[in-house]
């Protein structure tokens, strides 16, 4: 529970192009953070779909990273953690909880926070956060889950 809680003061999130925020945890735990870019910026960066790529950072390089990179339009950080470590995660953001789904094993929330950056439109709603919980991996996204979880 703890480690939700420091790591979603992620939701101090900064602001970065296009009004996006960027996650940075205070926690230099096992913390994976993807940033996604329209363009590729970064000689690490995974190619994903059309001109979407993606660069992970770890928790200490984070920052780095993120004032590398140009165009980012999507962020996730991934953690372990159980299902009330995601709550806590939800709670600590101000998420308004739009809609949740399960699929298979995996747990999905969709919501809306002023925490995160201009939202958009899925299924639907408009939302900018998204986590997910798959065998206690937390994965925390804005304005979506770009990657997998």
């Amino acid at each position: 529970m703890k480690k939700a809680l420091i790591v979603l003061s992620l939701c101090l999130l900064l602001f970065v192009t296009y009004s996006l925020p960027v996650i940075l945890p205070k926690s230099d735990k096992d913390i994976t953070i993807n940033y996604f870019t329209k363009g590729r910026y970064s000689e690490n960066a995974i190619y994903l779909y059309d001109d979407i790529f993606m660069v992970t950072s770890d928790y200490k390089e984070g920052q780095k990273t993120a004032d590398n990179l140009v165009n980012i339009v999507g962020i996730s950080a991934t953690f372990n953690g159980d299902f009330d470590d995601m709550k806590s995660v939800v709670k600590k953001c101000k998420v308004a909880v739009l809609s949740e789904e399960t699929v298979g094993n995996v747990h999905i929330i969709y919501g809306i926070s002023e925490s995160c950056g201009k939202p958009i439109s899925a299924n639907g709603m408009n939302i900018n956060f998204q986590i997910a919980i798959r065998d206690n991996v937390i994965t925390v996204g804005t304005p979506l889950i770009m990657g997998s979880y």
